[in-house]
C-alpha cells in the first residue's frame, strides 16, 4: 500500500488529497466503485486506499508479539485474517498505508475483497 513511501498515504500526508486516490465515506455515496476511477499509487496500482478492504494472507496478531516490525508476516495461525486499505464506508484515517484491521475468513460482506496479481516471466510471456 505504501508504494515505497514513508507517508501516511502512498501519495503524501495530506488527507484532503485522498479524494483523488480512493473511495471512502466522504466521497463514495455509500457504494463501492469500479477499479481505476481514481489516480493510481506511485507503483501504478489503483484503489489501494479505500473502495473495499483487501484480504491478506497473514493471520491477525498484535504487533507487540511479532519479532520483526518491518514488513511483519503475522502470526503462524489464528481465527482472523488481516485486511488493509479501508473501504468506501470508512473515514480517511482508516485508509492510511500503515493501518490494518482483521476479519474472520468466513465473513462475507460487501466491503471486503481481494486483489489478484500475476507475474511476467523473464521472456515476456505472461504466467
Amino acid at each position: 500500500m505504501s508504494a515505497g513511501t514513508e507517508t501516511a498515504y502512498s501519495f503524501q500526508e495530506d488527507a484532503t488529497q485522498l479524494r483523488k486516490y480512493g473511495w471512502y465515506r466522504g466521497n463514495s455515496k455509500g457504494t463501492p466503485h469500479l477499479v481505476g476511477e481514481k489516480l493510481p499509487n506511485p507503483w501504478g496500482l489503483y484503489d489501494m486506499h479505500g473502495n473495499v478492504w483487501e484480504w491478506y494472507q497473514e493471520w491477525y496478531g498484535s504487533y507487540e508479539t511479532l519479532r520483526v516490525l518491518s514488513d511483519p508476516t503475522g502470526e503462524a495461525s489464528g481465527s482472523r485474517r488481516v485486511v488493509r486499505g479501508g473501504a468506501f464506508t470508512t473515514e480517511p484515517l482508516t485508509l492510511r498505508s500503515a493501518n490494518r484491521a482483521h476479519d474472520a475468513p468466513s465473513n462475507r460482506n460487501g466491503i471486503n475483497g481481494i486483489r489478484l496479481d500475476r507475474t511476467i516471466s523473464g521472456n515476456g510471456d505472461k504466467d
